[in-house]
């Protein structure tokens, strides 16, 4: 099955944070390769992105954004 490659406007693979950081939120930059960029999987199904919704459902009212910076090559 094929997955479209997306960017957002930011030209990053991810979909779109705000650029100010609201209050309360903790940001975490993941950095990697093709893996974590990813190219082979909708981006709901990359590690990041479940990270991100596992720990704003059960992280006890605390927000996370985990914004991907991951590049392949």
């Amino acid at each position: 099955k094929f997955h479209k490659f997306i960017t957002n406007s930011e030209g990053l693979r991810d979909k779109s944070y705000n650029k100010a950081k609201p209050a309360g939120v903790f940001r975490i930059a993941v950095v990697g390769d093709s893996f974590t960029m990813p190219e082979g999987v909708e981006i709901e199904d990359a590690y990041h992105s479940v990270m991100e919704e596992r720990l704003n459902r059960d992280g006890n009212g605390l927000s996370f954004e985990f914004i991907n910076f991951g590049v392949a090559g």
